[in-house]
């Protein structure tokens, strides 16, 4: 210990240097370190916000229509002065919504998937027994004469008589308008009189309704639609396809028909090399 009143004197030791601090330095250390605070924060900001866009531009990709591809929705990023006058918090609570929305885009592409997968099941199926269209899809070879009492039943028995060639059941089931009648019988008329003979309305509408059944290999009656008291619409579904088609059935005096449109415009196109 040093005897009071004397005076203390500094050791140094050989090869070193007084640890000494610069007051003038010390407002400099403490601008450094705020600006790495802000650099950091910075950084944090952007990168959330980066994720977010990503996440966004993968949301716009699931949520486009299957039936109309095109590219991509393209997202773009904000503008410098927005992110950096947006809140972490803000951004996070977008990040959190984006990811919820990606979330339930993935699970109604695969419950849309799965619903797919058990309606090609079931039909495959019903296409190795089924010969009732309307208890499930049913090729047109296995379809059954089942008269013409209701709209469905009188369908299918006229895609069962085309598909056998039954002219007779045919000629009861299907029917054309008087318009097309006319001028079907106009056509016929202006033929050589050798081949007028060989074609009447009816001849004509059987041979147009044979070439469209002769493309069709299943079908499914999936509705009837009650027009008025005279018309009623039957649904179609064809394999691979998910749209229906409507078939409007028509009452008549010995149950329900099908009058088959434009049969006149295709008397033109099957009468034309006959002239």
């Amino acid at each position: 210990m040093s005897a009071p009143g004397s005076i203390r004197k500094r050791v140094t030791i050989p090869g070193t240097r007084p640890n000494k601090i610069n007051p003038m330095k010390m407002p400099m250390i403490g601008t450094i370190s705020t600006a790495l605070a802000v650099v950091a924060l910075s950084f944090a900001v952007w990168f959330v916000h980066r994720e977010n866009v990503g996440l966004r531009r993968q949301l716009a990709v699931r949520t486009q229509p299957a039936a109309t591809p095109g590219p991509a929705a393209v997202i773009e990023p904000e503008p410098a002065h927005v992110l950096v006058a947006a809140a972490p918090s803000q951004i996070h609570t977008e990040l959190l919504l984006t990811r919820q929305r990606l979330a339930d885009a993935e699970k109604l592409t695969f419950e849309k998937r799965a619903k797919y997968l058990a309606q090609q099941a079931k039909d495959a199926e019903m296409l190795a027994t089924n010969h009732d269209a309307q208890k499930g899809l049913a090729r047109i070879e296995n379809l059954q004469n089942r008269g013409q009492a209701t709209p469905s039943a009188a369908l299918q028995t006229l895609l069962w008589a085309t598909f056998k060639g039954d002219e007779t059941t045919m000629g009861s089931v299907l029917t054309i308008s008087d318009d097309d009648r006319a001028r079907v019988n106009t056509l016929i008329s202006q033929l050589p009189p050798e081949s007028q003979a060989q074609w009447t309305p009816a001849k004509i509408a059987a041979l147009y309704l044979t070439s469209r059944v002769n493309d069709m290999a299943a079908v499914e009656i999936t509705e009837e639609r009650s027009l008025d008291a005279q018309h009623t619409a039957v649904a179609l579904r064809f394999p691979g396809y998910n749209k229906h088609v409507d078939i409007v059935m028509t009452l008549g005096p010995g149950g329900w028909q099908l009058v088959l449109p434009n049969v006149g415009r295709v008397a033109e196109m099957y009468l034309r090399g006959n002239g």
